[in-house]
């Protein structure tokens, strides 16, 4: 079984690959998999505070 630590190396390179490219759909996408993998490190591991990954600055809401 994985520890919290590889879900949050995980989400770290989603969230990054998610700020270096323009195509909104796969930066959505990519975000969601950083948040998933956050909340899986969070399951694992008590002691994580849960996350809240800020919008994107100059992002548009639908």
């Amino acid at each position: 079984m994985r520890d919290a630590n590889y879900f949050l190396e995980q989400a770290e390179r989603c969230f990054r690959l998610a700020r270096s490219i323009t195509d909104r759909e796969t930066m959505g996408k990519l975000e969601a998999m950083g948040v998933e993998f956050m909340s899986r490190a969070v399951e694992l591991d008590g002691n994580l505070a849960p996350v809240i990954v800020p919008a994107k600055v100059g992002a548009r809401s639908a």
